[in-house]
């Protein structure tokens, strides 16, 4: 049975997850907190696409959020509406336009929330956690490196790059391996609404600059990307 959030689809390009489908987290209660931006660094082993963005969101969180895939230094590739959901499980939203990366390339995904999230305590210290699949968390030599899940606590979206005691915050990707102009995961996309917070970036947080793959759900005041959503559909 898929998770909520999350519809399979057979046949098409290969999707990979960083975490299997089914994985939970080891708790699902509500880490209250303030603003924060919570994330994971990852890896992919081939070139090839982000086509979308996973969150485990726990029971009770039902603000709108936001999500982005960050370079290992910070720069922004692609910056996404995450709607209000009502409750547990995992939240998939395509962006519409894939990302690019590059394999052995070090990256982030991270969402922002002042609702709350999931974190497991010492999830990349331990020895059950092996790399597999065309991507993966971020390595240290040829271990997975104990520093993968990040936060920065912050009022808007920035680039996180703090740790604290191994923390998986449960935010992953769908990776296609090639690259793709479109989104053929077979996953399906819950409809996003307005409004969402969106902040222009300031000379605090990472630059994004008009070079940049700048991709959105929706267009919110005054969030400087205008985009226009893309039709949500579910594959069988």
């Amino acid at each position: 049975m898929a998770p909520p959030g999350v519809t399979f689809a057979a046949g098409g390009p290969r999707s990979d997850t960083i975490f299997d489908l089914n994985a939970r987290p080891e708790s699902t209660t509500r880490r209250l907190d303030a603003s924060i931006e919570v994330g994971l660094r990852f890896v992919p082993r081939v070139d090839g696409s982000i086509a979308g963005i996973r969150v485990y969101r726990p029971d009770g969180e039902t603000g709108n959020q936001s999500a982005t895939i960050w370079t290992d230094s910070g720069a922004s590739l692609a910056y996404i509406g995450l709607p209000p959901t009502s409750g547990a499980g995992w939240l998939y939203v395509d962006l519409g336009k894939p990302v690019q990366v590059q394999r052995n390339e070090e990256y982030v995904v991270s969402y922002h929330t002042a609702y709350g999230y999931v974190a497991d305590e010492g999830y990349f210290s331990s020895a059950v956690v092996t790399p597999g699949g065309l991507v993966h968390p971020a390595l240290a030599g040829d271990q997975v490196d104990r520093r993968n899940g990040v936060f920065r606590y912050s009022n808007r979206n920035v680039f996180p790059y703090r740790t604290h005691q191994s923390t998986n915050y449960w935010v992953d990707v769908a990776f296609v391996a090639g690259y793709h102009s479109a989104t053929t995961t077979g996953f399906s996309s819950p409809t996003p609404s307005c409004p969402l917070s969106c902040t222009p970036p300031t000379s605090t947080s990472p630059t994004i600059t008009p070079s940049s793959t700048i991709t959105c759900l929706v267009t919110c005041p005054p969030c400087p990307h205008t985009c226009n959503p893309p039709t949500p559909t579910t594959r069988h």
